[in-house]
């Protein structure tokens, strides 16, 4: 069984209401109890210049990585997503598969782990809250040494609750 880190971000409509769609779209992926980060406000990158809502998951499957990552995107279509949209522009939601086990993958469709997680404090900062003794499975960095090497960007704890 892998154990898998997954971020999601919103930043269209009701962004809490996405986060927690997906929250339990996971649960029903998972075959152990979801380690789920507190949800954090953050900046956005690109061209949105709507705030997104971030958090980060910890779940458990034993199904391989390009299968959850078919149901991921099939998922965030039927949020209404398009698939078609420019990288990096306004979305109901988002899930990016950071890691999957320290397995390392590069096809068309993954790339394993997340190709640019390191620099994204917004899926740094919620992974140190639940797992603080994390290791880039690449560079071999902690957790804390990756988030002061991070981009500047505002990420901020919210109050609310899953």
């Amino acid at each position: 069984m892998a154990r898998l880190v997954i971020a999601l971000g919103s930043n269209l409509g009701d962004r809490h209401h996405y986060l927690c769609k997906a929250k339990t779209m996971l649960a029903g992926l998972s075959d152990k109890e979801l380690i789920c980060s507190s949800i954090y406000e953050t900046e956005p990158l690109g061209p949105s210049d709507q705030m997104y809502y971030n958090a980060v998951v910890l779940m458990h499957s034993q199904r391989p990585a390009l299968e959850l990552l078919d149901i991921f995107k099939q998922f965030e279509i039927d949020c209404g997503r398009d698939p078609e949209a420019r990288k990096w522009t306004d979305r109901e939601i988002d899930i990016d598969m950071i890691d999957y086990e320290g397995v390392r993958l590069s096809t068309d469709r993954l790339v394993l782990p997340h190709p640019s997680y390191f620099k994204r404090k917004f899926v740094l900062i919620p992974l140190a809250e639940i797992c603080p003794d994390w290791v880039d499975p690449v560079s071999q960095a902690g957790i804390e040494q990756l988030i002061a090497e991070a981009d500047e960007l505002g990420v901020f704890k919210t109050s609310l609750k899953w």
